[in-house]
């Protein structure tokens, strides 16, 4: 039987998605589970924190492994932004695989096979970017 920690920790979605957390201007990210009560099952929270001018914001996202955990915080992260460069709303979607479904209207970050990370659809339309760090 596949151990699915392995599977999700194993999975290049985790890297690109942590990286995703960092490019949206965040100054930290943690990640822990808990496993404390038999009765219930291990989850993991992953939480970045990103600096206010009324001081520190932290947002979350849980998930039954790693890798869910994080894609639930890039979701919360990046879905409901602007993007800096096409100026659509943005959306995140980890599993992205169908048809440009609503690419008028959004800017989807899709994970990207070839540079192991998630990429603007708008990404190669517009303006290059200058840095990596606040893309949406």
């Amino acid at each position: 039987m596949v151990d699915p920690y392995d599977e999700a920790t194993d999975d290049p979605k985790l890297i690109a998605g942590v990286e995703m957390i960092g490019r949206t201007g965040s100054v930290s990210f943690h990640i822990s589970y808990d496993d404390r009560d038999e009765h219930v099952p291990t989850f993991w929270v992953a939480i970045a924190e990103h600096g206010t001018s009324k001081g520190p914001h932290h947002t979350l996202g849980a998930g039954f492994d790693p890798l869910s955990a994080v894609m639930k915080l890039c979701s919360a992260l990046v879905d409901g932004g602007r993007c800096r460069y096409c100026h659509k709303p943005t959306a995140f979607d980890e599993d992205f695989t169908g048809p440009d479904f609503g690419e008028q209207l959004l800017c989807w970050y899709k994970y990207d096979e070839t540079k192991k990370s998630f990429v603007r659809s708008c990404e190669g339309t517009t303006g290059s970017p200058e840095s990596k760090t606040n893309d949406n």
